[in-house]
């Protein structure tokens, strides 16, 4: 059968006090004690039973009861009941008789089928058109598709049942209440004595319905009920058709259903009643807390918790057999997917060498490695967290991945029949958003920043296994005569640095010493955030933090969050999140105080701060005391949603249960509760609705609104970090006309805030003196004091090591020193920019050969991959780098012909230095043809003597061979003349 073994509905309703409307959070006194008489008394309630009813004769009541059920079925006549009524007239007997009268008259034979429906009643028919009239939305309910087309007693019920408990709940005008109220008084089986007979229990058995009616209207604070519902079989096969079960499952879970709410168990109030009803048996439970101003509700997550707790008690042995094969097989696909990971280190898997695995892991590792802030999933930049569900995807077809994530999600959909309708089998990446196979998004994360691709990053030759670079002919200073401003251009970045964000304590007592032992949670905070900020021993704060969030104090364990999540030899994820999940469920409670509660709800439940407004009316004045308490509450709950909150593990917490208590980063949430904050009074919430605004958090594609960014950061222009903003904003033209000087007079009102505005603003005035848009004046000492703010940081952020990295290259408030600029390159994250300046401050200090050539080769590959796969952000001075190497052979061969390719692409790009330098280069092209022109005209004027030469040579020799052979001639002709004179 489709559908959740279990659901439940849940909603808070409170007593509409003299001169409020009523509306559907605010009953009125009739209708609250209208559903309760309901719920207590319809017709398919189990009714309560006592022991001590055997030994006493039938009230009254019940016999009136049982001859009014007679009347409507005397069939009633035929069951069980009756004739242990009949033979003993006990109270015990004619209370079964009249629970199986409600059944019997429901539909039901005494032996519990369902029988022959006879038709609606007349009562029911007229009810159900009066309800129909008045909520229309019954008409599209599958109860009422039943009841048009078989029009029975049984069916009609179903529909008024239905109607009862989702209108009556919502009844706020008088004219819908009383038709409601009617059919609760004329239905069949009603039992008109409700004080006597009905089926409302409390921990403590039975209940006294008109002393709960009493007590629910003269309540004043939130009132929450809530529906469990199960399937007929499950109800029958595990004994949930009975009201002792569902009592001892509310007894058991009272102390989970206080913590959901949010209140002491020893301060929370219930009833329920059971009906057990022909398709969903159900429980109705009603709680609220004794303190009568407490203004509990459930968020989801408190909800999916609670139906996590009823369904892990109800269903106990049935998921045991569940999660034992479940647990294997995500064990199996994890060990799998770390074995793939291995196997590329060694290209010995073809499946995992067919998707490219090793190239999508090395570009990852450059995107991952870019970003700052914590390496892990949930922190990561939008378009690195698609890579890593891009290659999870791509991962999850190879075969053997694949079928262990198919053998995963046949357990998992076992387990979410219990919850809903089991989600269509998911992709890995959408399968690992579950806690239990999230940590698989981190293990691409770690093993991508681990990866190192295999192939040398150069080719090998014969003569040696790795190319250094050709540097005959070339000078180094050729190479780094690149124009480099020492301007970082960095866009400006929201801070949430813990300790970035000063606690602006003008409205809060210093403690200025040591609070006694005995002394109060918020002594000991106060004492904290004087170590912290005054004296600068953050050390020594996290101390005084722990012993007031120890007595309950929220912003320390918010604080504690914050140092804990913060890089740092300190971090640890883990402990961060738990206190920031603390924090968050204490800013809650600090919040069911609040006189505007119910706008607070509607925040909760995802609304805008403006549609709370148009729902609940406009903010009413805070009470004095709890006015700063409430605002800041607000604050850091904004805080806390626009970061979120990633919970791995909790001590005590089953991994299926940890999905409730992740809350996802929600900045329209976020906007919601900082816009409340400020109109509460604290306004530096104004700062953070603006950098939410600025980065394109509340745009559906990320679109930055300059103007509505300004106005809040406008909004509150005595705060210094608003003034900062405004300055980098009117600075760089952002939603501003460009204007140099007011930047500077916004940053020069930073200068002395505290540590962090004083470093950023000292470095923003200097830098615009560095790039002559501000007369020279005191450039030097600004960044001098920026440096040494920034020195005195164990853990500097990535943008800070950059930074320093410069001054120091280029003597920038420090002593020049290219060694401690290559110490703070290293130190920052490895991007291709990073590297290609390790292997340029390297060569100037003559470094070691092969680690600038793999400096510079490094920085090739990450170029050319961004150059491919993200255009868009391709600068001309990227373009002039890689030109730069190409041409003097730096981490490659030297290549002419690709050297001049990226000049031009340079130049297309608008740098005038590539433009010269395709100019020089072109004239060295001219020069080279002329001079081989001149040396081969003088190759052939020394090729044509040599040929005379040799010419001559030859005709001499051979004049002289003609005058030897005449010689030699007249010799022998005078032989022959001797010879004759001699004879």
């Amino acid at each position: 059968m489709d559908g959740a073994r279990l659901i439940l509905n849940a909603r808070y309703f409170h007593i509409a006090q003299t001169g409020e409307k009523a509306t559907k959070y605010a009953f009125v006194v009739e209708a609250a004690a209208g559903l309760v008489n309901y719920i207590a008394t319809r017709e398919s309630v189990i009714y309560n039973y006592d022991e001590h009813y055997k030994e006493v004769s039938a009230t009254e009541a019940q016999r009136e009861a049982i001859n009014q059920f007679l009347e409507v079925s005397p069939d009633l006549e035929l069951s069980r009941e009756f004739k242990a009524y009949d033979e003993d007239r006990s109270a015990a007997n004619a209370s079964a008789l009249i629970s199986r009268a409600a059944q019997y008259v429901y539909g039901m034979t005494a032996e519990g089928d369902v029988k022959p429906s006879a038709p609606a009643t007349r009562a029911q028919r007229e009810r159900i058109q009066e309800f129909v009239n008045k909520v229309p939305a019954i008409r599209q309910t599958p109860e009422y598709s039943d009841y048009k087309a078989s029009p029975t007693r049984e069916n009609a019920s179903e529909v008024l049942s239905h109607a009862l408990e989702v209108g009556l709940a919502n009844a706020a005008d008088p004219e819908t209440l009383e038709i409601m109220l009617n059919y609760i008084a004329e239905r069949p089986g009603v039992v008109h004595n409700e004080g006597k007979v009905h089926g409302l229990f409390t921990v403590n058995g039975a209940a006294d319905l008109a002393a709960e009616k009493e007590a629910i209207a003269a309540h004043t604070g939130n009132i929450y009920s809530m529906v469990f519902s199960l399937r007929r079989e499950d109800a029958d096969r595990l004994g949930y058709d009975r009201q002792d079960a569902w009592s001892q499952l509310f007894a058991i879970k009272a102390d989970k259903i206080a913590q959901a709410l949010r209140v002491p168990t020893s301060k929370l109030h219930w009833v329920a009643a059971v009906h057990n009803t022909k398709h969903h048996p159900h429980a109705h439970f009603i709680a609220y807390s004794t303190e009568q101003k407490s203004r509990i509700y459930l968020s989801e997550n408190a909800i999916e918790q609670l139906k996590s707790e009823f369904v892990s008690e109800i269903f106990a042995e049935e998921r045991h057999q569940i999660f034992a094969p479940r647990e294997e097989a995500r064990q199996q696909l994890e060990d799998r997917l770390k074995t793939l990971f291995t196997q590329l280190e060694h290209n010995s898997n073809a499946a995992v060498t067919d998707l490219l695995l090793p190239e999508k892991l090395a570009a990852l590792r450059k995107s991952i490695e870019s970003t700052s802030g914590r390496h892990v999933y949930k922190y990561l930049p939008k378009d690195t967290k698609a890579m890593v569900d891009k290659l999870l995807d791509e991962i999850s077809e190879v075969p053997e991945i694949k079928e262990l994530l198919t053998e995963y999600n046949k357990y998992q959909q076992q387990l979410e029949a219990y919850y809903k309708t089991p989600d269509e089998p998911k992709p890995l990446s959408a399968a690992t958003t579950r806690s239990n196979l999230y940590p698989l998004k981190n293990l691409v994360v770690q093993y991508a920043l681990q990866f190192e691709p295999s192939p040398p990053l150069t080719p090998k030759t014969e003569n040696s296994s790795a190319k250094t670079g050709s540097t005959s002919g070339f000078s180094y200073s050729d190479a780094l005569d690149e124009p480099e401003n020492a301007q970082m251009n960095e866009p400006f970045k929201a801070t949430w640095k813990t300790n970035d964000i000063r606690s602006w304590r003008n409205n809060m007592k210093v403690q200025s010493s040591s609070p006694p032992y005995d002394g109060t949670a918020e002594e000991k905070y106060r004492y904290a955030q004087y170590l912290r900020y005054d004296e600068k021993c953050p050390q020594d704060a996290i101390l005084w933090y722990n012993l007031a969030e120890q007595l309950g104090h929220t912003e320390a364990a918010y604080q504690l969050a914050q140092y804990y999540l913060k890089k740092g030899e300190d971090q640890d994820v883990e402990l961060g999140n738990y206190y920031l999940l603390k924090a968050k469920l204490g800013f809650e409670d600090t919040l069911l105080d609040s006189v505007n509660a119910m706008q607070l709800q509607a925040i909760s439940d995802g609304n805008t701060y403006a549609d709370a407004i148009a729902d609940f009316g406009p903010l009413e004045a805070e009470e004095k005391k709890q006015q700063r308490a409430i605002s800041r509450a607000a604050y850091f709950l904004g805080r806390i949603y626009t970061t979120g909150i990633e919970i791995a593990n909790i001590d005590g917490i089953e991994s299926e249960d940890l999905p409730a208590l992740q809350v996802a980063t929600d900045p329209h949430k976020a906007a919601a509760y900082f816009e409340f904050a400020y109109r509460s009074g604290y306004k530096h919430a104004a700062y953070y609705l603006g950098n939410l605004y600025f980065h394109g958090k509340l745009s559906p594609a990320d679109k930055p609104d300059y103007e509505r960014a300004a106005g809040w950061y406008m909004a509150n222009t005595e705060n210094p970090y608003c003034q900062f903003a405004l300055a980098k904003m009117i600075e760089h033209g952002q939603g501003f006309t460009p204007n140099v000087e007011t930047a500077e007079t916004l940053y020069r009102k930073c200068l002395n805030a505290n540590d962090y505005l004083t470093a950023e603003s000292s470095y923003a005035i200097a830098q615009m003196q560095n790039n002559e848009q501000l007369p020279l004046t005191d450039m030097q000492k600004l960044y001098k004091t920026a440096a040494e703010i920034w020195l005195k940081d164990d853990h500097p952020e990535n943008h800070i090591h950059l930074r320093l990295a410069r001054m120091y290259e280029y003597g920038l408030g420090v002593p020049e020193d290219l060694s401690l600029a290559i110490d703070h390159y290293k130190a920052a994250l490895k991007t291709p920019e990073t590297e290609y300046k390790l292997g340029q401050l390297m060569q100037r200090i003559d470094g070691d050969a092969t680690e600038i050539y793999a400096h510079y080769a490094a920085a090739r590959v990450g170029m050319l991959y961004a150059e491919e796969h993200r255009p868009t952000s391709a600068t001309a001075q990227q373009a002039v780098r890689l030109a730069t190497m190409y041409r003097y052979g730096l981490g490659c061969d030297a290549d002419h012909e690709t050297a001049v390719h990226w000049y031009t692409v340079a130049a297309e790009r608008g740098s005038i230095y590539a433009q010269q330098r395709l100019e020089v280069m072109e004239m060295q092209r001219i020069r080279q043809e002329q001079r081989a022109a001149e040396y081969a005209e003088k190759q052939q004027q020394q090729q044509n003597l040599s040929f005379a030469a040799r010419l001559l040579n030859t005709i001499g020799n051979a004049l002289c061979r003609q005058t030897l052979r005449d010689q030699q001639s007249a010799a022998l002709g005078q032989k022959e003349d001797y010879e004759q004179i001699f004879q």
